[in-house]
Order: structure tokens, then sequence, then C-alpha cells
């Protein structure tokens, strides 16, 4: 069985230790990943706590890690994590299975780019590695993988068992490869921000992202 602890007990007994103990360690960094991908409220009875009561708390603890530590990560990006961290991990780039639409555009990408460095979902964890890749760059993300030291079959029998590949020692050389080509594609505009994002020719798989410089890159699908 999975618990959540109440926020407001972490707030009050336990986040300061936990601070202080990433600070021992000599943790430079930290990725908060459910505070950018899990919003709640909270109905026990002790400290029931509605989901904008929980985004305080949220936002006093991103504040308080982003005062402590020198880069703060979270996952997905909810929009109250934005002004409070450095890096946002997992962003999606695949629209919900939930709707059904026409066209897909890069809405978040619109909003979020030049404010907060992001990356897609880890590469080799996806069915399409090729198309994913593309679409990353696309909606202008940073690479990322998931790897380990150790076989990833040695998590088969965990609850951590849904990583496809991700031994370090076989990904090395295609790690590096991606990168580099990509890396001219998305890195150079991290800072920028998206002024338009369009099919570029009508019936096509050819699309166009425009930067705020003015530049423009394609990506064709065919």
């Amino acid at each position: 069985d999975f618990y959540v602890m109440g926020p407001k007990y972490f707030d009050e007994e336990v986040i300061d230790d936990v601070i202080e103990r990433l600070k021992e360690f000599g943790t430079n960094n930290v990725d908060l990943q459910q505070l950018g991908d899990m919003l709640y409220s909270d109905y026990n009875e002790e400290h029931p706590l509605f989901r904008v009561q929980t985004i305080a708390l949220y936002v006093k603890w991103l504040q308080k890690y982003g005062n402590t530590f020198d880069d703060v990560a979270v996952y997905s990006g909810n929009a109250y994590t934005v002004p409070f961290v450095n890096t946002v991990l997992d962003m999606p780039v695949e629209m919900s299975s939930h709707i059904v639409l026409d066209e897909e555009i890069p809405f978040m990408q619109l909003v979020y780019h030049g404010l907060v460095d992001y990356y897609s979902a880890p590469v080799n964890n996806q069915d399409d590695e090729e198309f994913f890749t593309l679409r990353s760059i696309e909606y202008g993300s940073l690479m990322s993988y998931e790897i380990t030291e150790a076989k990833t079959s040695e998590l088969r029998y965990s609850y951590y068992n849904g990583l496809y590949r991700s031994e370090y020692s076989k990904l090395k050389d295609e790690i590096v490869s991606r990168y580099n080509s990509i890396a001219e594609a998305v890195k150079p505009f991290a800072g920028l921000e998206i002024t338009d994002h369009f099919r570029a020719v009508e019936g096509s798989e050819v699309f166009c992202t425009e930067y705020s410089d003015g530049t423009r890159v394609y990506v064709n699908y065919e």
C-alpha cells in the first residue's frame, strides 16, 4: 500500500528536518517531483485543506528549497510552480487520450518557453523513440534519459518496474549521438519565447516552431 503524507503535518513536523539532512549530504540540487504533478484536497478531520490551500503550502516549500539549494526541479510543471523552479521534467508533448481533437498544439510550451528550462519524458522509455525525439524538437523540449548503472532487469520485481532499457554502458553512445543531433535545434533557443507554431504545408506532416529572435525550426515527420 502507498500513503500520502498530509501537507500540514509535513509543513509543521518534517520539512525542516528533510532540508537539514539534505544539506548534510552535500546536496546542491533537488527534484521535488510531486509538487509539480500531484495536487489534491485533504479531507482528513484534523487538518483539512482545499486545493488552493495546498498550493499555498507547496509555494512556501518551493521558496524554502529555492533559498537553500542551487537548482529546484519538479515534474510536469503545474502553473503555481514555475516562478519558483529552475527546471521542469516530464513536460508533456502529447495530448491526453481522454480528449478527441483534430490538431495538437504545444500550449504549455508556448507559455513556458523562455521562463523555465523544460525536458520531455525520458526518450529511452518511449514506445516510438524516433517520433518522440522529433516531437520534443517541435515543442522546444530539451532531451532526457533515465539511466541506471546496473541492468534494467534488476528492477523487474520492484515497484519501479516501468523502465524499458536503462543500462548506461549500453546507452552511452546513443545518448551522445542523439544529443548532438538535436542540440542545434533546441538548446540555442532555451531562453527565448515561442512566438508561433503551425503546420508548414497544408495537409502535410511538416511543422514549424518560431522563436522570438525570428529563428524557425522545421520538423518533418514524413
